[in-house]
């Protein structure tokens, strides 16, 4: 997900972009049901350093740690990124030294600097710790219905293996 330096110094004040999956070079763990929105908000803080604020919308496929079966789980994340304009830097290089903000030096004559790796490691940090498709349920065991001769059909077919013997 490649960002034109442009837009950031050209004190554009918010734009967007769209991208799937397939896109991102370094999104290759995670599963999306549906392309990724990731939308920006420049604020120049200094004569050499913007503020990025962004905000990710997508769906991604998780899988539910009770059922194991795959289930869809909205993604709406916001987090901030430092640019900082540095003249001897040759293009332009992640710098992540503090945990709380990511700060991305970059060269004002790049043509443009690269958030996959940011973007994959916030969608990461904000999967749920354990993953429940259908969070309206509590977990607890359901009892399924009986047939009218009063056993589980789950044992029906041990107790077609007892008759036969």
């Amino acid at each position: 997900m490649k960002i034109d330096v442009r837009n950031i110094t050209q004190r554009t004040k918010a734009f967007e972009l769209n991208c799937g999956a397939d896109e991102l070079d370094s999104v290759t763990d995670i599963k999306f049901a549906e392309p990724l929105s990731v939308y920006f908000d420049c604020q120049q803080t200094s004569a050499s350093e913007y503020l990025l604020k962004c905000r990710v919308k997508t769906t991604q496929v998780l899988e539910c740690s009770r059922t194991l079966s795959e289930y869809e789980n909205k993604v709406d994340l916001a987090f901030e990124i430092i640019i900082e304009l540095k003249k001897t830097m040759r293009d332009w290089e992640v710098c992540d030294e503090e945990d709380e903000v990511y700060k991305i030096l970059v060269n004002p004559n790049a043509s443009n600097f690269d958030i996959s790796e940011i973007v994959r490691q916030e969608i990461l940090l904000h999967e749920p710790m354990v993953p429940i498709g259908d969070k309206d349920t509590s977990g607890d065991y359901i009892e399924e219905e009986e047939d009218e001769s009063g056993i589980d059909p789950r044992w029906a077919a041990l107790k077609k293996l007892k008759e036969n013997k």
